[in-house]
């Protein structure tokens, strides 16, 4: 088997069910099948952002599935596996983009709140994949994580004009309330190489800072889910007038939720009339 194909070991599942956040130890894909991604992910910046523009773009998979078949890919769905079971589905792809010398920044927040704002799942039980394009460092504004924050599953919001916010509004959320953030705690600047990957659980506290370096970061983000949860679209619809649905990226359907079933050869995405 080959580097990139190995599980978490068993203490790195440990140290990430103790912090809420872990880096892989290796590169997440052989060199040849990242070019590939990273030339995918160039191409959809390029169509989507002007040359000097930061921003998030979001739900990637429903215009190009070949983001799924990244999504499937078995060094990928090992490590997810080896944090939520062998029954996997895939709600999101985004990606989020730095310029440099860019004042965007990142508010501190849960991905879980805007995930229970929408009442999309009926337990927030998800693993959040960024896999670094780019380097992702210090300097450029990688994620920081605030450590163990994820034992705490609500948290209290505040309003934000979300001046310089990389986000904005889209999320429905806003930051976390001062009062809610530690930074007592042990605060992880998660820094990436190129061609790795950080994960998180969506209850883990974490923003990042302004890119105030001369190289753009650029981040992939999947969210996955155990299958056994239930997947309810109606929240999205109404608040984003569009639909997010669940695709079946491995294992089996537990809760007979996701809209498409992706488990198969590349581009194999079998639509199913999904219980709700």
């Amino acid at each position: 088997m080959g580097t990139h194909l190995l599980p978490l070991t068993e203490a790195e599942v440990s140290l990430f069910r103790q912090k809420g956040v872990i880096c892989s130890s290796r590169p997440v894909l052989e060199k040849a099948r990242f070019q590939e991604l990273a030339q995918l992910v160039y191409q959809t910046i390029d169509k989507n952002l002007k040359p000097d523009e930061s921003g998030t773009l979001s739900s990637l998979h429903v215009t190009d599935p070949a983001f799924i078949n990244f999504a499937k890919e078995d060094s990928l769905l090992n490590i997810i596996e080896s944090l939520i079971g062998p029954n996997i589905g895939l709600i999101s792809v985004n990606l989020f983009i730095k310029r440099p010398n860019t004042h965007q920044y990142v508010q501190w927040h849960t991905d879980a709140h805007s995930y229970q704002q929408l009442k999309l799942f009926d337990q927030v039980d998800l693993a959040s994949m960024l896999i670094a394009i780019t380097p992702s460092t210090k300097a450029n504004g990688c994620v920081r994580y605030i450590a163990g924050s994820h034992l705490k599953k609500s948290r209290t919001y505040k309003d934000d004009p979300y001046q310089n916010c990389l986000f904005g509004d889209q999320w429905g959320y806003s930051g976390v309330a001062d009062s809610e953030v530690d930074l007592a705690a042990e605060v992880i600047d998660m820094e990436i190489p190129q061609g790795y990957c950080s994960i998180h659980d969506i209850h883990t506290m974490h923003g990042s800072e302004p890119n105030s370096s001369s190289e753009e970061r650029i981040l992939l983000n999947f969210k996955f889910f155990p299958t056994h949860l239930r997947v309810d679209t109606n929240g999205v619809q109404q608040y984003f007038n569009s639909a997010q649905n669940g695709y079946l990226v491995r294992g089996t359907d537990l809760g007979n939720t996701c809209a498409y079933s992706c488990v198969g050869g590349d581009t194999e995405f079998t639509h199913r009339k999904a219980k709700v």
